[in-house]
């Protein structure tokens, strides 16, 4: 049994402790709730893309490199990590997510976060590094990547471009979801030449097919980067108050069995006391 110095000091750093997870708790469900209210409601634009597309000639989308690479080595492979605490076994989850991705010595990892980037040099990856998306960012820096892997792609130094993102599923579940942006997943080609030949007579294309399909995609990518940047958030947020949550619950447990032993001592100690002082007058009595 510990001594009840020792207890009475656990038991009172512990109850600290147990506010100061409190307060974070706090802190991160009204962060989750303030990032669920800027929630923006686009689910036609992706469809209204392929409507866009559909307009054009059917030969000049399926020809353009943004829809169609021969070769699909070497990948650049985007992972988007967190740099918050209490994220190390999502962060985990992800990188290695990203590692299962890497088929070739050539493909190269693309890393969003600090905390992800160190996991990687503890592993000797080499990686390129993009830093974290802190506060609601997520637009500007969505807009700094897209702009990043077009580039490489248009040089050919990528022949595909993979993303590994935490999907946001609800509070207590996100999943490791992977998603191909180039080249350009078209959704469903068929129509395209009826429509074509339907408006032949009256559509006019400017400045040119190609500039109309690379426009799209880029704003396809723009789109799609900046929700999955906010369903990232979202998921770090949640796997946060869920961590906190389970710390929350194990620091409780602990604080109840350091109270029961505690008081478990000082009743202990009292009946000794009592027992010594019986014994004592007793001895006197006798005398």
């Amino acid at each position: 049994m510990q001594a009840i110095s020792k207890l009475k000091y656990s038991l009172t750093f512990n109850q600290s402790l147990d506010n100061i997870i409190n307060i974070l708790k706090i802190a991160t469900s009204m962060q989750l709730r303030q990032f669920q209210a800027k929630s923006w409601e686009q689910k036609r634009f992706l469809g209204e893309i392929n409507n866009s597309l559909a307009f054009l000639s059917k030969k000049d989308v399926r020809q353009h490199q943004f829809v169609t690479r021969e070769k699909q080595s070497p990948k650049g492979i985007v992972v988007i990590t967190s740099d918050e605490g209490f994220l190390g076994e999502l962060n985990s989850l992800l990188i290695n997510g990203a590692m299962a991705e890497k088929k070739s010595a050539d493909d190269v990892l693309i890393i969003i976060g600090t905390k992800g980037a160190q996991y990687l040099r503890g592993l000797k990856q080499n990686h390129l590094y993009f830093s974290g998306v802190r506060g609601d960012n997520y637009f500007n820096e969505s807009h700094k990547v897209k702009q990043y892997i077009i580039q490489e792609y248009l040089a050919n130094k990528f022949n595909q471009i993979i993303i590994i993102y935490a999907e946001f599923v609800s509070i207590t579940s996100q999943r490791v979801r992977r998603q191909v942006l180039l080249p350009f997943p078209i959704s469903d080609l068929k129509g395209l030449s009826e429509r074509r030949k339907e408006s032949d007579k009256t559509l006019l294309i400017e400045p040119s097919a190609e500039r109309i399909i690379e426009g799209l995609i880029s704003l396809n990518l723009d789109y799609s980067l900046r929700r999955i940047l906010y369903s990232s958030k979202l998921s770090e947020l949640a796997a946060r108050l869920m961590h906190l949550e389970r710390s929350y619950q194990e620091l409780s447990r602990k604080n109840k069995q350091l109270s029961m032993e505690y008081f478990k001592s000082l009743h202990a100690q009292a009946d000794k006391r009592i027992r010594e002082i019986s014994a004592s007058r007793m001895m006197k009595k006798k005398d």
